[in-house]
């Protein structure tokens, strides 16, 4: 195979084998955001959990790929994510997103973690970058100031990873 020809079946297992799949099975239509678990035939299991880590790495997917491809499904399925997680995962009172939460969006593990918090930061960049969205802008700093004020070391440098979440 050629070089073309790798970049080709790339794409096109990327767009009609992996993304077809999250598009048919991943998008919570009851609950908003993308279901947590799935078998290999796209069926929901337990425990039927969201997390943060998933949520955001999936916000950043889709953000990409509608700037790449833009099919309006792609930013359904964006779009349902970033709601989710502004309504459902983010600690309104102390800033920061929470880790873990159930289908509907209860609460299950309050920890605040600077990993998965870093995929929401890149998937909101990237949506504020794919759908020109100056809130989203705004909110890929305010969260960055957030992690950076809670979480770097001032001390040794770096940063802390994680927290409980009143950090």
């Amino acid at each position: 195979m050629t070089k073309c020809d790798w970049i080709v079946a790339f794409r096109e297992n990327l767009v009609h084998g992996i993304l077809q799949f999250w598009i048919e099975h991943g998008i919570d239509r009851e609950c908003g955001g993308a279901v947590g678990w799935l078998d290999r035939e796209g069926n929901p299991v337990p425990p039927e959990t969201k997390s943060l880590a998933q949520q955001g790495r999936l916000l950043w997917t889709f953000s990409e790929v509608y700037r790449r491809y833009p099919d309006p499904t792609y930013a359904e399925f964006a779009s349902s994510i970033r709601k989710f997680l502004r309504d459902k995962m983010w600690d309104s009172t102390r800033g920061g997103y929470y880790w873990l939460v159930d289908r509907r969006g209860g609460l299950v593990d309050s920890m605040k973690l600077l990993n998965p918090m870093s995929y929401v930061l890149e998937g909101l960049a990237q949506y504020a970058l794919a759908f020109n969205d100056a809130h989203a802008y705004q909110e890929t700093l305010d969260l960055f100031e957030i992690m950076d004020r809670q979480a770097h070391d001032n001390v040794n440098g770096g940063y802390h990873v994680a927290f409980a979440d009143d950090w």
